[in-house]
């Protein structure tokens, strides 16, 4: 890896929290203690204990029809969760929401289950701000059967979304605790223990984790740029080198996973130019 994109590399993972779903995917790669840290505080089930998590780096399996989860976790009764974190309300839509349960309800159903019998699973989606404006720190969503206006049940389908208020950051309890550390960027600023010393680990200069980090960075920029590159040459070999790079931009932003910033610092150009960029398309 060169030098400075080495140096690049670091300064945006010392930036990187929890809720940039590049350094959270790196993070839940088999983390066992973070998956079960978050899911025992989101679902209020101290007890929960996490069998397996796998990322959409790790998982081949997770992408289906051009979905692909972020996390994806089994616990010690085989219920199944799909964790999402996203910054940008607009580009997790209810009709996406809808999709993902449906996928995992796919994957939940096992192969010759006559019976329909069901694992509970869920589809928990972590957002910055408050997605629906109602100042609850969850919103569950379920199916119902209605019998009229004000007559309802329940349907017993054994899946729930979960859509969780990032903005709510109430120093009293755990949940808002979580969510204060999912939006801190330093380990040490962060209200639960186990969570600042997880992330910590793999910010910390020299460990095992940091080179792990360092590597998931850029293996995900290496892929993004070399697929939008060969793109660019095929079009036209003359210019393909400046075409691949403005579809690489292109592509950052349209994921919303990066602030203009941090792609100006991951692609060596200035904000400005980056800007000029996402204008053009």
């Amino acid at each position: 890896m060169q030098e400075e994109r080495l140096v690049k590399i670091k300064e945006l993972i010392d930036r990187q929290c929890l809720m940039d779903d590049i350094f959270f995917s790196c993070l839940m790669d088999e983390n066992i203690a973070l998956a079960e840290i978050i899911l025992q505080i989101i679902l209020d089930k101290p007890d929960l204990k996490v069998e397996r998590v796998a990322t959409q780096r790790t998982e081949s399996d997770l992408v289906y029809r051009g979905v692909r989860f972020d996390v994806f976790a089994v616990d010690s009764k085989g219920q199944q969760y799909n964790i999402e974190v996203q910054k940008d309300s607009g580009g997790f839509p209810e009709t996406r929401m809808a999709l993902n349960a449906s996928i995992l309800y796919q994957t939940t159903f096992a192969k010759g289950n006559k019976d329909f019998n069901i694992k509970q699973n869920y589809v928990i989606i972590i957002f910055e701000s408050d997605y629906f404006q109602r100042g609850l720190p969850i919103y569950p969503i379920n199916r119902v059967i209605k019998f009229g206006n004000d007559n309802w049940e329940y349907l017993k389908d054994n899946q729930q979304i979960l859509v969780v208020n990032g903005a709510n950051q109430d120093p009293a309890t755990k949940l808002g605790q979580l969510m204060h550390d999912f939006s801190c960027a330093d380990p040490k600023q962060m209200k639960l223990k186990q969570v600042g010393l997880i992330v910590s680990d793999y910010k910390k200069g020299g460990s095992i984790m940091y080179q792990k980090t360092i590597h998931h960075y850029d293996a995900y920029f290496y892929d993004l740029i070399s697929e939008a590159e060969s793109r660019g040459e095929a079009r036209d070999e003359a210019r393909g080198e400046a075409r691949g790079e403005a579809m690489v931009i292109t592509q950052f932003l349209n994921q919303g996973k990066l602030t203009v910033e941090d792609i100006a610092e991951a692609t060596g150009k200035t904000p400005e130019e980056i800007l000029a960029i996402k204008n053009q398309t």
